[in-house]
């Protein structure tokens, strides 16, 4: 039993002691052959800079938004005009999911389901569940969660490609 639990280990499903976890074999063998759908680069910050691939530049049409899930996380892309931006994909508040329905104006995204505004650039709540049709609805709306920013994630449109990275801002260099 013993050795069977070694060869298993040593597959990398299993953790070996530290804090990352190895990566399963198939995500090994695709970077060893090239095949990989992320792109790495050097250290930066103490923090390793991964791009990761979306889907294609060509499928995300000017002023659409398209919600994806990438290495375990759901994000919406989308485009307003030639820029790009990514976001987490569900709303803060209820997390309805942003790309069906929500609003982007004014470099800000507002969820459909009770109107609560993010602003693009840096995720901060504008407007936390206002609900203008009915105020006093919204407050008690509102109060069912507490108020959190949107997370942003840095995002790029390399060789053909969107590509985002989950790094901190500060650690990315969006030219590599």
């Amino acid at each position: 039993m013993h050795e069977h639990f070694q060869r298993l280990k040593s597959t990398g499903f299993f953790w070996q002691g530290t804090i990352e976890p190895i990566r399963p074999f198939r995500e090994r063998s695709e970077a060893l052959n090239g095949c990989s759908n992320t792109s790495t680069f050097p250290f930066q910050g103490g923090r390793k800079m991964t791009w990761h691939n979306v889907m294609k530049s060509s499928k995300l049409k000017p002023n659409k938004k398209k919600m994806k899930a990438v290495k375990g996380k759901m994000v919406m892309v989308g485009r307003q005009g030639t820029a790009l931006f990514a976001t987490e994909a569900l709303c803060r508040h209820m997390r309805w999911p942003l790309a069906w329905g929500a609003k982007v104006e004014n470099d800000c995204v507002r969820c459909p389901l009770h109107q609560t505004t993010y602003n693009l650039d840096d995720g901060s709540v504008v407007e936390w569940s206002p609900f203008p049709f009915i105020p006093a609805y919204g407050k008690l709306v509102g109060a069912m969660s507490k108020k959190k920013d949107l997370r942003i994630y840095q995002v790029r449109d390399h060789e053909g490609m969107i590509q985002v990275n989950f790094s901190p801002p500060e650690t990315v260099d969006a030219t590599s």
